[in-house]
């Protein structure tokens, strides 16, 4: 391993290979005959806390389950994950009732699942790790929202004890009451209780979530939620970190038309900016998404016109623009 972090890449993958054993994830058997078995790989992820430095090295070993075959490896691969929108109105709630805002991290947590085919980390093992969670908080007296299947509530007697866990695969959110020695849904409470059935690694105050910032000033209660290290990095792979920007994100004189002549070689490009922009005006940036939208028509057949007009576009998300944010307060 060449790499300048080798020793705690080492690290990471010792302690993947304990989480397997440990989870009793395979047995050794012989071949059967006519099977062929699904080959394996390492995947190395850092994890970066807000500013960007690094908070964890991550290893993986994983099976390559594209080489699976539908309906032969595999019949049922959907696993629920937590809405954008739900997360917003889970912050707008902690702001304004000054709750307990705690980030966890699951390890290995598809290791937990139980697969009813004979094999470990592959197509289906997101679906067997939300059906086995599912279970294990139910059995805690945590309810699946109708509205979210990725968040799970506790409810006590009134609403301002209702205890909510916000999954996105092994990243959560925790929001309970403020802590009380006296109460059994305080914050210490729950975290010994889901510490009880998995592994998790307490993260302390949630302060960047699923990419995101947050932001709080707990004696004014209010919460900001913003995404500027995304915005800043999108800006830097394309080029626009020095523009002047602009007051607004699309002209109402504008006319946006597919007549011209069709774009080949940066077709993609076209396509990766628009993803970044649809990602960012559904996350944080509601300001940008009819802009998005109307440029996002034109993804399937893009011009050189339409892209030559991107740097204008992205202008808008200079470092002034840069710093909008969703904030989110008690007006009382």
């Amino acid at each position: 391993m060449d790499s300048p972090q080798a020793e705690e890449w080492r690290l990471a993958m010792t302690e993947e290979m304990a989480s397997l054993m440990k989870n009793g994830t395979w047995k050794l058997v012989d071949c059967p005959l006519g099977v062929t078995p699904v080959p394996v790989k390492w995947v190395f992820k850092v994890k970066r806390d807000s500013s960007g430095n690094i908070e964890r090295f991550k290893a993986r070993l994983v099976a390559k389950g594209f080489k699976q075959r539908e309906g032969i490896d595999y019949n049922e691969v959907y696993a629920p994950v937590s809405k954008h929108t739900t997360l917003r109105a889970l912050l707008s709630m902690v702001a304004t009732e000054d709750l307990e805002l705690q980030q966890l991290d699951v390890k290995t947590a598809f290791l937990n699942g139980v697969l009813e085919e004979e094999i470990y980390m592959v197509n289906m093992a997101p679906r067997a790790w939300h059906t086995k969670l599912r279970k294990e908080l139910e059995l805690l007296g945590f309810t699946a929202s109708e509205a979210d299947a990725g968040l799970f509530i506790r409810y006590g007697k009134q609403r301002s004890d209702n205890v909510y866990l916000l999954v996105y695969v092994d990243d959560y959110l925790l929001i309970t009451i403020k802590d009380n020695k006296s109460s059994l849904l305080n914050l210490k409470s729950q975290l010994a209780l889901l510490a009880s059935i998995f592994d998790i690694h307490d993260m302390g105050e949630a302060k960047f979530f699923l990419g995101k910032e947050i932001e709080r000033n707990r004696e004014k209660r209010t919460l900001v939620l913003s995404q500027r290290r995304f915005t800043e990095e999108l800006l830097n792979k394309y080029s626009m970190i020095e523009s002047e920007g602009k007051s607004v994100p699309m002209s109402t004189a504008l006319k946006l038309q597919q007549d011209g002549e069709a774009l080949d070689t940066e077709h993609y490009r076209y396509s990766e900016i628009i993803g970044s922009l649809l990602y960012l005006s559904v996350c944080t940036r509601p300001d940008i998404a009819y802009a998005v939208g109307a440029l996002a028509r034109y993804t399937q057949h893009p011009t050189k016109q339409l892209f030559l007009r991107m740097p204008s576009d992205l202008a808008y998300y200079s470092p002034t623009e840069m710093s909008l944010t969703l904030t989110f307060s008690d007006l009382r």
